[in-house]
């Protein structure tokens, strides 16, 4: 196994090098290491990463370096652009010296039992619910190109004490980062004042708040099981859906996934209570809340991007090329002749050949009128059903059961307000093919009813 250790050059990343180095190799580990330079500190910075380049130096051991070059926006900013260095040890490149690297298992960070406690009296106090209170455990990053490593906290069972007195037994050299000294952070407050107090009241408090975190992430590992094991959260098309759940405990923690998937962090309680209300609310209901709109449909709550929602525009059919249209799916391909008289027969596995994966419809290309367009559902509209009688969009959409978080972003062919074709779904009477029909086009896309 491949560990590499996330260095800054403090005591805690040192304490925790230095170990990997001198007994990773009993248990079969290889260790390296990487040094991320975010920059925020300037020349002090600079020189952090100079002294971790030397140590890994004089200790053998291979080190990848990162240097931002510009200002982070936020803290969230400074996160992603960490994961995406860490992230970059699992994959197999060059380093700056002409070496190769040879991609990492895992990242070990230098966490210990005091910011554990930290992390759960920070979460605790801030409000949140039972998983802020699982503190800092293992876990694992992946990136869009879906590489991803594994994170893991050798030092998490030793105190901040325990720390530096193993600095001190090796007498390992290390550089100081005064920003944690300073008291106008949060969390640094709660280092400086909090735990020391706690801990003269409470002898031991880190590891009776360690022990409690420990058995609050067993529970949530629980209801993670029953969500992964039933399927109460699952992608659909445009978002995500919650399945209909009775025990609030549970259904809450389906909206947590759902707020980590979509990144959300300023959700409260009174958010999920108002998602819970909906659950049992009519179909077709929406309730919209930060960036994100839920609606409530049959298979259970569907939760989306809002600026997702809105119409995209239109496009001239003649202009409408094969692949992406404003955003989604719209296949639009030619069908030969010979094929007609298969098709009018019945028989539509034809359309698989044409966009694998997306539903086909087909339809007389003679027969649409000059100027038709392929945009997204307008007031107004109106449909007539193949086979049927005309009808309001909006009606034809309640008839056949489209969820709502659908029906603004459903690609359709349409001349003024007539709609002569509903992508992934049905075509008007008007445009159906026959054993005459001379040119014939196939429309592909997704098919929404079953999204």
């Amino acid at each position: 196994m491949r560990v590499c250790v996330a260095v800054s050059g403090g005591k805690d990343s040192i304490a925790l090098l230095h170990y990997m180095v001198h007994n990773g190799p009993g248990y079969g580990i290889k260790v390296s290491a990487i040094n991320c330079d975010h920059g925020i500190r300037g020349e002090a910075s600079r020189q952090d990463s100079e002294f971790v380049r030397s140590f890994c130096q004089a200790a053998h051991v291979p080190l990848l370096f990162f240097a931002h070059d510009g200002t982070f926006a936020s803290e969230e900013e400074a996160r992603l652009w960490r994961r995406d260095c860490y992230l970059e040890a699992a994959r197999e490149h060059t380093l700056e010296d002409g070496t190769r690297w040879v991609p990492a298992d895992a990242i070990a960070t230098g966490h210990h039992m005091s910011d554990n406690a930290e992390t759960v009296i920070f979460n605790i106090a801030r409000g949140s619910g039972l998983s802020g209170a699982c503190g800092i455990t293992d876990g694992e990053i992946t990136g869009p190109d879906r590489t991803s490593i594994k994170l893991i906290r050798p030092l998490i069972e030793a105190t901040r004490r325990e720390i530096d007195e193993y600095i001190r037994q090796f007498g390992l050299p290390y550089v100081t980062d005064n920003t944690n000294l300073m008291d106008y952070y949060t969390r640094n407050k709660i280092r400086l004042y909090v735990i020391p107090e706690l801990e003269r009241a409470v002898p031991n408090a880190q590891r009776s708040l360690f022990r409690f975190s420990r058995i609050v992430k067993e529970t949530e590992d629980y209801f993670e099981n029953i969500i992964r094991r039933d399927g109460l959260v699952s992608k659909v098309y445009g978002g995500l859906l919650i399945k209909p759940v009775e025990e609030e405990a549970i259904f809450s923690r389906c909206c947590l996934k759902v707020f980590s998937y979509y990144k959300i962090k300023d959700y409260t309680s009174l958010h999920i209570k108002s998602l819970f209300k909906l659950m049992h609310g009519a179909n077709g209901k929406r309730f919209r809340f930060l960036r994100l709109v839920a609606f409530k449909e049959e298979r259970g709550i569907a939760v989306c991007e809002a600026g997702r929602i809105s119409p995209y525009g239109e496009a001239p059919l003649a202009e409408v090329t094969d692949g992406v249209f404003v955003g989604e799916p719209f296949s639009l391909n030619p069908v030969p002749q010979d094929a007609v008289q298969t098709i009018c027969a019945g028989d539509m596995s034809l359309g698989a050949s044409f966009c694998p994966g997306k539903k086909t419809l087909f339809l007389d290309a003679d027969k649409i009128p000059a100027g038709a367009v392929v945009r997204f559902k307008k007031d107004g509209d109106v449909f007539e059903r193949f086979g049927g009688n005309t009808k309001k969009l909006g009606d034809y959409f309640t008839d056949i059961k489209l969820p709502q978080r659908l029906r603004e972003r459903v690609p359709m062919l349409c001349s003024g307000s007539k709609v002569l074709a509903v992508g992934g779904i049905e075509i008007a009477e008007s445009l159906k093919i026959t054993p005459d029909s001379r040119n014939v086009l196939a429309i592909s896309c997704v098919d929404y009813l079953q999204s």
